[in-house]
């Protein structure tokens, strides 16, 4: 007769997220279950606090049991399982009683959703490979753009909120025509891994909204001309995935800030990358108080963007150095993930 998962035994020792070794080896029943491992962590690291863990064992997670990811026979005496731990944010939330609508429609998980600048439509991108476009008021649908061949992970509306573009996981990007859901020119092809943020260029520099920066797990960020469809300029410096972009910018002097876990270089045109070294892990996202300063001081109006920069020319350099909040060297700290 066979042993039982119970009665089988495995050599395991944990291993942090870092790739250090904690404690020394110990023998388990390879039955042993995930709430039984997060038990004995907790009192392998001597922590007091209720902190959460995950596991993973070969970067499979621990779902129930070490039977789940060891199921291939490999849970031998005298072979050490390396299971790395993971601990989970734990959040103190309210619980949601109250939906004030749902709106069906995609037939997998939305993974993105962005509304329009005036407010009136919404964008969703979904695992479905579609983006969809949705009456706010009426809760109804408006179109679906189809063209992606992968989930969408993102997607990001242009400042005088005519066009939408979407990244999916296939490193593509798309853009559309808000008005019709037709896709604009050709699908945006160069990243190597997928796409991870996209930001326009502000409205006050191009009112036209003609370029488009894209960042991806390819350690790059793309700049894209969406009238020609075609990079105009590739930034490189990351020697890992770029998570967020930012563009904010000053009369003609533009700033692109991107995010990632190592240094980056400053390119040319105009075009400046930075990081903040003060963090202890990789941030993932920007917030800036150019985007607010901009709509307080100078109202932005999506169906007439010409007269907002008719506007900010006549300030003039001197008037804009002036209000501190415009210096984008002021950019706020990234929030840490």
């Amino acid at each position: 007769m066979e042993a039982g998962e119970d009665e089988k035994r495995v050599l395991a020792q944990f291993k942090s997220e870092d790739g250090v070794l904690v404690g020394t080896p110990f023998d388990l029943p390879l039955g042993v279950t995930k709430d039984s491992l997060a038990a004995l962590c907790t009192a392998v690291l001597e922590n007091d606090d209720e902190t959460v863990y995950e596991f993973y064992v070969h970067e499979l997670e621990v779902r129930e049991s070490l039977a789940e990811v060891l199921e291939r026979g490999s849970g031998g005496t005298e072979r050490l399982v390396e299971i790395v731990y993971q601990p989970q944010a734990r959040f103190r939330v309210q619980s949601i009683t109250h939906c004030t609508s749902s709106i069906p429609g995609h037939s997998e998980a939305v993974i993105a959703v962005q509304f329009s600048p005036d407010g009136r439509s919404l964008a969703s991108g979904s695992g479905d490979t579609t983006v969809r476009l949705w009456d706010i008021f009426t809760e109804t649908p408006l179109h679906t753009c189809k063209a992606h061949k992968h989930w969408i992970l993102c997607i990001a509306w242009s400042p005088d909120g005519k066009r939408l573009a979407s990244g999916c996981k296939n490193g593509q990007v798309c853009v559309w025509e808000a008005e019709t859901g037709r896709q604009v020119g050709h699908t945006l092809s160069g990243h190597k891994q997928w796409i991870t943020s996209l930001a326009w260029q502000p409205l006050h520099l191009d009112p036209s909204c003609r370029l488009l920066a894209s960042a991806s797990k390819d350690a790059t960020v793309r700049i894209w001309d969406v009238v020609l469809c075609k990079a105009v300029m590739v930034l490189s410096g990351h020697t890992q995935s770029v998570t967020g972009i930012k563009w904010v910018g000053r009369d003609s002097s533009t700033r692109l800030h991107k995010i990632g876990p190592s240094k980056c270089g400053g390119q040319k045109m105009d075009v400046c990358l930075s990081q903040s070294p003060s963090h202890g892990h990789c941030p993932n996202t920007w917030l800036s108080s150019t985007t607010t300063t901009l709509s307080e001081q100078l109202p932005i109006d999506p169906a007439d963007p010409a007269r907002h920069h008719t506007e900010s020319q006549k300030m003039g350099h001197f008037e804009l150095q002036r209000r501190p909040l415009f210096d984008t060297s002021r950019l706020s700290r990234a929030v840490r993930g």
